[in-house]
């Protein structure tokens, strides 16, 4: 072997270890990544399976036009108050006031406690009320009784 045959296979060899050396980082940030959100898709896997509520009243006051829909956090998980939507009649009910264990406005709902949520400006009878909680939770009824 000539020195021209060894100057090559120094020459690749270098040019070998320095895009290895540019390519690791990028591959580790992404394998990184990829767990970070594995991870974080089996944290909410859990908590929607431990997460449940029941609704336990919806009363419509047709004079006042206001729907209180009271749900009770029946799992284990906190819930976040503001991730809760409720849907009245297929329309997210944005004029509202919630109530955690009468306390108005608390950012979390725990385990065992009871969320009321007050829509004003109703104007109907509503037919279905949806209530859906960050974690994916859907409860729904018809059930909903009129007062004057």
């Amino acid at each position: 072997m000539g020195f021209s045959t060894s100057a090559a296979v120094a020459v690749v060899s270098i040019g070998f270890l320095i895009s290895v050396g540019l390519l690791y980082p990028a591959v580790e940030q992404s394998v990184q990544d990829v767990s970070d959100a594995t991870d974080t898709r089996e944290d909410r896997m859990l908590d929607t399976r431990n997460s449940d509520a029941a609704l336990s009243d919806v009363t419509y006051n047709n004079t006042t036009d206001v729907l209180n829909v009271t749900v009770n956090n029946t799992g284990t998980v906190t819930m976040d108050v503001a991730g809760t939507d409720l849907l009245v009649d297929g329309e997210i009910a944005t004029n509202r006031t919630t109530y955690v264990d009468g306390v108005a406005d608390r950012e979390l709902w725990v385990a065992g406690e009871q969320l009321r949520i007050e829509a004003r400006d109703v104007r109907t009878a509503p037919e279905r009320v949806v209530v859906v909680t960050g974690t994916g939770l859907e409860r729904s009824t018809t059930g909903i009784t009129v007062v004057s």
